[in-house]
């Protein structure tokens, strides 16, 4: 995807993307980043540089909307990439990558939870 200038999104664009409509998640084991969206072109450039797949969700809401999904190896390859750039998800990002590299067990779990518990911050600052 390219806007009319012919220019491609940059990482820190899609990493903002991926902040505000995005969640990242370690489960079954594995990496999982979605992000759902009313544009889907621009949640094809995510299937361009990292795979994944783009399908429509029901909702009740008017607009048409789309989710983009990717798992395991793609997940973390994209993570990598996006790190950098993440501001709102930086922390699950990078517990998602650990937990990646851990053995099942308590201390994965611990992570993992951690992950979980930044979903539900506080966000009255």
């Amino acid at each position: 995807m390219s806007d009319l200038t012919g220019r491609k999104p940059t990482n820190a664009y899609l990493a903002g993307y991926l902040d505000a409509d995005g969640c990242i998640r370690f489960a079954g084991g594995t990496p999982r980043v979605e992000i759902a969206g009313v544009f889907p072109w621009i949640l094809e450039e995510y299937v361009s540089r990292w795979g994944g797949s783009v399908r429509p969700m029901k909702t009740n809401h008017t607009r048409p909307t789309w989710r983009w999904t990717i798992c395991g190896d793609r997940a973390e390859r994209c993570l990598l990439d996006l790190l950098p750039d993440l501001y709102v998800k930086k922390a699950q990002g990078q517990l998602v990558l650990q937990a990646r590299r851990m053995e099942p067990g308590p201390y994965r779990d611990c992570v993992v939870a951690q992950v979980k518990a930044l979903k539900h911050g506080d966000y009255h600052g």
